[in-house]
């Protein structure tokens, strides 16, 4: 049994059958027994069963083995047979030894099998199994007999839709040194039992979306899986906002708190299925995406605080209701109007006692028309104002209250004079100061007392009604590199016992910048370092995270803390030294005593002593090790729309030490300004991605001959110690017949000669057939359909859905005697509509009653017209002239 790291299992020489458990590395098992059974589930990077058998071996279903091949050093012939996984089947490889290599029950995968020399029998299970290493295309001399002049290929007939398919796969094989290639008739042998694939949702795809605010166990979607079992079971995780239902694959709402659009736009959870036998999926991603619902305002603040006394009349202003809408992310939703509860009138902006009205627009309170307060209405009136949404007035806040106290004309002297305690309206302070520190509070004037205070709706602070202290609000900071000009305000008030308040008078806030220190310190990789190297060798490098702006508080300085306290710029050991840069390197030569992992604990500070601390290690490497030369990889080729997840095959360093332990494989994408590597697990274009040592397809569509018939990029291996990096090219082969349907992104379809089916799916796609009669449908978006080719008899297009105004027919204009319209649209002259030309110089006409697009070369002429494509019957649309680009 393995644990986790790279292991190597032997079964032995004995008569007994072995069971050999790998763990979760890179496992090696040796294969000595025909019933040598392996257990190697998911989770695993790259496996590997060497055998050392004459007679068949053939891998369980459940053997998640990426690699099976004859054993290293066996040279006698093998007969391996694969299953779902076994992506490599490798014969002995020996002189004149003649392998049987069979992809088994892998129908689901394409496999790369290599007998090497020898007379070797191929079984092909998919129709994207290539076989390799017979035949030398590039060498002239090799007429596919250097590596046996026997070889033998069984092809099932049941794969291929057409006897032209499978005559083209017949014609491959021997061109690439297959002397004899037989016909079985079905198909191959089911498997025993295979994992589920293809995990997505019901609706074909890995989107979904559910409302913000749904409640619990709301549905979001089904996902579903292919198996050749019943009884799927499904899990979920990467996430505390939803659940599944294991049994049916129902996504559901777990925790409603967590759907807020103004929060979280989007949720990726990963979900998998398990088959009835144990096996499982590989985990697959999917989106879901919150919508924003249009929800009532949750708060409503009072501003502007007017007196109003006896003998005030219609329109006097009392003050202004301003509502807090949490839809921050859609403008519609957040115009809210305004009225009274149990207001009067139709929109009810008249309060009940009929004093008062409000503007339903802008929320401004004043007296209602004709009104003049007298004596009676002396008092205290509590306005009870609801916000509504402007297009929905179901959407209704809760009510909130303020108090207007009418006053006698003559006998009572609002407050006045309201300032800050220290005198004046202005607070200089410096940044970061806390709320506890920050004392500062309202005062006003008043011939009674009993004073309380207040602050108009603000981001920033609260007052205490009766000190008139002011607080900063808990989610506030004193921040002076976020706070613009450093400088806010705020407007605040004073309130007598009679309810007469003072004028509103702003408050200004200037902050003081101050040295924040370092944020935080990091370390970077230079280079490794092993015994023997000499002094003066960059290891790394340290840099800190400083928010300050001025030069002057960002002058950080470096060096090393002990556990006992101690400090300097060389470690105590004197390997290590730290300069004011940042920059470590070896401060002496490097001795055999050295040969250990060095956690060096870097520290930043600045003058004013403010300190940030990190530890890195240093882990010195033995003497000799040298950085690996060159990167090999066993396979450099895939298919045009391979599908997701394909391995193409897997790294191989060439060590001038030898194997060296674990190699790290990382997509080089640059480096950063400070010359560290940037390093990824997918190449710049997110087309394939490295798992292991394996090199994977992260997206198929973005794989298509007729656009690129090979891809570049740069691996980058480390093996612990050192470093190299190298440029790799996988080439992309061609389908004659390409079949491809793309994402929610503008891509580009590119046929050749076959009849290909192109779906462009959502985004702005371009679909370009080239010969063939090809199947084309747009999907969403603004599609191009491009005919860029000859025409020629009986070949001809069809086209799907063609959505006049967002889709575009282009024409060559060099292929359809449109020379003269280049970027731009037909004209009457070229184009016309009926069963056939009418003038000379017609050159497309469009049948609408059978959806016919047809090229005349010479119109009304005795040339017949040639058919460009049709429309489905279904979707035949009403062409116009600017339905057509000319390029």
């Amino acid at each position: 049994m393995g644990l986790e790291g790279d292991d190597t299992l032997d079964g032995g020489a004995g008569t007994a059958a072995d069971i050999l458990i790998g763990g979760s590395g890179n496992d090696i098992y040796k294969i000595r027994h025909v019933s040598d059974a392996i257990q190697e589930g998911a989770g695993d990077l790259f496996d590997v069963a060497e055998v050392y058998l004459q007679e068949e071996y053939r891998l369980k279903s459940d053997a998640q083995v990426e690699t099976l091949k004859a054993g290293d050093g066996f040279n006698k012939g093998v007969h391996l047979v694969g299953n779902a996984y076994s992506v490599n089947i490798l014969g002995s490889g020996a002189i004149k030894v003649s392998d049987t290599l069979d992809g088994g029950t892998g129908v689901d995968i394409a496999h790369a099998l290599n007998g090497g020399d020898g007379n070797d029998t191929y079984y092909i299970v998919n129709v994207n199994d290539e076989i390799e290493g017979e035949r030398d295309l590039e060498n002239p001399n090799d007429d596919g007999k250097l590596n046996g002049d026997k070889d033998v290929a069984y092809l099932y007939s049941g794969l291929y839709a057409t006897k032209e398919e499978l005559q083209a796969k017949i014609d491959h094989y021997m061109a690439i040194g297959i002397e004899e290639v037989h016909v079985i008739d079905g198909v191959p042998e089911a498997p025993d039992n295979t994992a589920p694939t293809n995990v997505r949702l019901s609706n074909d795809t890995f989107l979904t979306s559910v409302d913000e605010n749904s409640t619990q166990d709301t549905k979001v979607g089904f996902v579903v899986a292919d198996d050749d079992t019943v009884g799927m079971t499904f899990e979920i995780y990467g996430n505390d906002a939803f659940g599944i239902r294991q049994d049916t694959g129902e996504i559901y709402v777990l925790d409603p708190a967590k759907l807020d659009r103004e929060q979280v736009a989007s949720y990726t959870v990963h979900v998998r299925a398990k088959d009835a036998g144990g096996l499982y999926s590989a985990w697959r991603d999917i989106t879901i995406t919150l919508n924003d619902v249009n929800e009532a305002a949750d708060s409503i603040s009072f501003n502007g605080v007017k007196n109003i006394h006896v003998g005030d009349t219609n329109n006097a202003p009392v003050v202004t209701a301003l509502a807090h809408d949490p839809d921050v992310n859609t403008d519609t939703f957040q115009t809210n109007l305004y009225r009274f509860q149990n207001g009067q009138g139709p929109d009810g902006t008249t309060s009940a006692d009929g004093l008062f009205k409000i503007d339903k627009d802008t929320g401004q309170v004043s007296l209602a028309d004709g009104v003049t307060l007298t004596e009676a209405d002396k008092k205290m009136h509590t306005l009870w104002v609801i916000a509504y949404d402007k297009d929905h007035a179901d959407i209704v806040s809760q009510a909130f209250s303020f108090d207007v106290v009418v006053l006698d004309a003559t006998g009572n002297t609002p407050p006045n004079d309201v300032q800050l305690s220290t005198g004046g309206l202005s607070i200089t302070v410096d940044e970061n100061t806390p709320d506890s520190a920050f004392d500062y509070s309202i005062v006003a004037q008043d011939d009674k007392a009993g004073l309380t205070y207040y602050v108009e709706d603000n981001a920033y602070v609260t007052v205490d009604e009766t000190t008139g202290r002011i607080h900063l609000k808990d989610t506030f900071k004193l921040d002076y590199e976020a706070i613009t000009d450093a400088t806010f305000t705020f407007n605040v008030y004073a309130k007598d016992s009679e309810g007469a308040v003072s004028d509103t008078q702003t408050i200004t806030v200037t902050l003081n910048d101050k040295n924040d220190g370092p944020e935080s310190v990091s370390v970077a990789d230079k280079a490794a370092i092993k015994v023997g190297d000499v002094s003066g060798i960059v290891a790394a490098t340290a840099s800190v995270v400083d928010k300050d702006t001025k030069e002057e508080n960002r002058q950080n300085h470096y060096q090393f803390v002990g556990n006992d306290g101690w400090t300097g710029t060389t470690t105590q050991d004197g390997l290590f030294t730290i300069d004011q840069n940042g920059q470590i390197t070896t401060a002496r030569d490097v001795q055999a005593t050295d040969y250990f992992a060095h956690n060096l604990k870097v520290q930043a500070y600045d003058e004013d002593g403010n300190v940030v601390e990190t530890t890195y290690t240093v882990d010195v490497g033995a003497a000799g090790n040298t950085a690996p030369t060159s990167i090999e990889i066993t396979s450099n080729w895939a298919r045009e729309w391979a599908r997701d997840g394909f391995v193409i095959g897997s790294f191989l360093p060439v060590d001038p030490d030898g194997p060296s332990g674990s190699y790290t494989f990382k997509f080089w994408l640059g480096d950063d300004d400070s010359g560290n590597p940037i390093l990824s697990d997918f190449d710049a274009d997110h087309r394939f991605t490295v798992d292991g040592d394996r090199l994977i397809i992260a997206d198929g569509t973005k794989l298509d001959f007729e656009v690129a018939r090979s891809h570049k990029f740069w691996i980058h291996v480390s093996d612990g110690s050192n470093t190299y990096k190298q440029e790799i090219a996988i080439t992309v082969r061609d389908w004659l017949n390409e079949n491809g349907t793309g994402r929610d992104d503008p891509e580009t379809f590119k046929g050749g000669a076959g009849d290909d089916i192109f779906d462009g799916s959502g985004g702005d796609d371009i679909l370009i057939g080239g010969f063939g009669s090809d199947d084309l449908t747009g999907g969403a978006g603004h599609d191009a359909f491009v005919f860029d080719k000859d025409l020629i008899n009986d070949e001809f297009d069809t086209i799907r859905d063609f959505n006049v105004g967002e889709d575009k027919i282009r024409l060559k204009g060099e292929i359809f005697q449109l020379d003269d319209l280049v970027d731009g649209e037909l004209n009457d002259d070229v184009f016309g509509i009926g069963h056939a030309a009418t003038t000379e110089t017609q050159r497309v006409i469009y049948d609408v009653d059978n959806g016919a697009l047809y090229y005349d070369e010479d119109g009304s002429g005795d040339a017949a017209a040639m058919l460009i494509a049709i429309f489905d019957p279904e979707h035949k649309p009403l062409l116009t002239k600017s339905d057509f680009l000319v390029i």
